[in-house]
């Protein structure tokens, strides 16, 4: 066991699990480079396209935004830079720099309670607004910033060179250096690349977490969707519909077949319009060739087109329910009412051969200034 000093209980903990202090201390800050990854994340996708975490972004955002007059980015970024600082500030004045002989000091703990207290008024705060920011994510930027400064500000005070969980600049910067003396830098090697791989992994997983469980995750302001502009009257199985709108609306059917198949339930939600019209493209899924490889001809055309044996099930109530598509004001309306319910971008895709739709939706674009 190490012989540097170690305030308790952290001291049991260590001992009980067979692993030596600065082993579980540095799991501990990889943790805590995984939670700000993920929160960066978010903040990114839905909290003003700025960080609550990594303030090099933001300060660049800050001056880019003046330089560009995005006034919007400067604010968002300017918002999380102060509010950062004031939670580093505040944990400064009331945690000084630990001795380096304790790994662990009970201060720290503590600094970290507040930060998830903190993190904790935001969730009840998100709730609150029914998962839409609107006018209110300026303020839920300030308190995930806030927490943020909290946590890098108690982490500094651990004195680990080169670690602050929120950036990876110098992590980075230093665990290359080690490798030109590989013999002697081998605990701050694997110190160091269980921070950065914690903050990938964060990453990854903020990511998923708001595309799959956006229950308890803030939704995404971007659409990712697909569509067609109609003529009126026009049908949204037309053949224009079908060539357009058609491949992203079978995606749903896709991922049904896929997770059936893999027997699994189909965690998408399908409105009661189309389950009928989803359980029978599973059933034609089973047949697929070759066995055990189903999603070869499941995914065949998968975003390009719609295949001779799907298109029976890819109706024009599926089309209306997953996708962007009807006439100019139809799809203006639609448009404005995910705007006002705090998405910020749609990306529309245009499949191959239908280029010329670009056109359609450039009409689209200019309605929305």
């Amino acid at each position: 066991m190490s012989t540097v000093p170690i305030q308790e209980p952290f001291g049991q903990t260590a001992t009980a699990a067979g692993w030596r202090a600065h082993r579980t201390r540095d799991v501990l800050l990889a943790l805590l480079a995984f939670a700000a990854g993920s929160i960066d994340v978010l903040s990114w996708l839905a909290l003003g396209k700025v960080f609550s975490a990594f303030m090099t972004g933001n300060v660049v955002f800050l001056a880019a935004g003046l330089f560009s007059h995005q006034s919007e980015l400067s604010v968002h970024a300017a918002i999380a830079l102060c509010a950062f600082g004031a939670g580093a500030w505040a944990t400064a004045l009331v945690m000084p720099r630990e001795d380096p002989s304790v790994l662990w000091p009970a201060r720290v703990t503590a600094g970290l309670v507040a930060c998830v207290l903190a993190q904790l008024a935001f969730w009840i705060l998100w709730l609150a607004v029914g998962g839409h920011p609107g006018s209110t994510v300026m303020v839920l930027l300030g308190m995930s910033a806030f927490a943020m400064g909290i946590q890098t500000a108690t982490a500094v005070t651990l004195g680990v060179h080169a670690v602050f969980t929120t950036a990876v600049t110098a992590s980075w910067t230093v665990l290359v250096g080690d490798a030109a003396h590989w013999s002697a830098t081998r605990t701050e090697r694997r110190r160091l690349t269980l921070v950065l791989a914690g903050t990938v992994f964060g990453a990854l997983a903020g990511g998923l977490l708001l595309a799959h469980l956006r229950l308890w995750m803030p939704l995404l302001p971007v659409v990712l969707t697909g569509g067609a502009i109609l003529e009126e009257g026009e049908p949204a199985d037309s053949p224009r519909g079908i060539a357009q709108a058609g491949p992203r609306a079978a995606m749903l059917l896709h991922r049904a077949a896929d997770q059936a198949l893999a027997g699994f339930p189909n965690t998408t939600p399908v409105p009661p319009a189309i389950a009928d019209t989803v359980a029978g493209y599973v059933e034609l899924a089973r047949t697929f060739r070759p066995q055990g490889a189903h999603y070869l001809e499941n995914h065949r055309g998968h975003l390009m087109f719609v295949k001779p044996e799907e298109r029976p099930f890819v109706t024009a109530e599926l089309i209306r329910l997953t996708t962007i598509t009807g006439t100019e004001p139809e799809v203006k309306d639609r448009l404005a009412a995910l705007f006002a319910a705090g998405y910020s971008e749609v990306a529309i895709q245009i499949v191959p051969g239908q280029e010329h739709a670009i056109e359609d939706w450039g009409k689209i674009r200019r309605a929305f200034p």
